[in-house]
């Protein structure tokens, strides 16, 4: 009856957060012959689940692959000479990162701040690996996050307050490429091609806003970006950005106006 098919809506994620944590600690345990666990594990970070379940299932992906880090996880993208038996893992290993990467950013268009602000948290903590393994890469991982970030309707002041206080006030670096980022995101269209590297085509997936509601949500990234009082340049880049960005909403207003009046 009701009362039957209400227990069960209730059992159903309980159940399946029971069963997230033991095939995590199943990769833990025995990284070997475990791996195939992370196929379910991205099943369970579907949109057609329960946030709670969602939220473990992003959390236990992010374990696994901290755990794995750079020796089992290639994040350099290296491109192999020769395809052995450990390259082919490696390779595997890399698609189903990859397809991590690409719920993350799906998951910053939630409605819901409670798995937001997690998947921002987990992508920003993977620029660290990255970073380690070439700096230069930064740009490309980081293009994708800031684009989804400003072509975003559901944008909001916990988001930017956490991307504020969490890191942009914390680390010049990643206030750098958050910033150079903002920039290539806020002057993307439907016919930009964007660099065709590993990380930066995660921003083909995303649905770009309109100009005016784009530039909104850059200028509040913007000025979210506390710059140490060392980095007079940085300084004033993020200063002439800020004011960039301001000059096009106006432009945009005047065009719309100009349009309606026409009319």
């Amino acid at each position: 009856g009701i009362n039957a098919e209400y227990g069960a809506k209730i059992l159903r994620p309980i159940l399946m957060e029971a069963k997230i944590t033991q095939l995590v600690e199943q990769v833990l345990q025995n990284k070997a012959k475990k791996l195939n666990n992370l196929v379910p594990l991205l099943k369970y970070c579907d949109n057609t689940h329960e946030n709670s379940v969602i939220f473990s299932g992003i959390k236990a992906l992010a374990r696994i692959f901290s755990f794995l880090g750079q020796s089992d996880l290639d994040f350099s993208l290296e491109v192999y000479e020769s395809i052995g038996p450990k390259e082919k893992v490696k390779l595997w290993l890399r698609e189903k990162f990859f397809q991590f990467l690409k719920i993350l950013l799906g998951l910053l268009h939630n409605q819901e701040p409670g798995l937001q602000i997690p998947a921002l948290d987990i992508l920003f903590e993977f620029s660290k690996p990255v970073a380690l393994t070439a700096e230069k890469l930064l740009k490309n991982y980081f293009t994708p996050i800031m684009i989804n970030l400003v072509h975003n309707k559901q944008m909001n002041e916990n988001v930017i307050g956490h991307l504020r206080d969490k890191f942009l006030s914390q680390y010049d670096d990643l206030s750098y490429y958050a910033l150079i980022c903002t920039r290539i995101a806020i002057e993307a269209t439907d016919k930009t091609e964007f660099d065709s590297s590993f990380y930066s085509s995660l921003s083909k997936h995303c649905i770009l806003l309109d100009k005016n509601t784009a530039c909104s949500n850059a200028y509040d990234i913007v000025k979210s970006i506390k710059v140490s009082s060392t980095s007079e340049d940085f300084a004033n880049k993020v200063k002439f950005f800020g004011k960039s960005i301001i000059i096009t909403q106006k432009k945009i207003t005047q065009k719309t106006h100009t349009r309606q009046n026409g009319k």
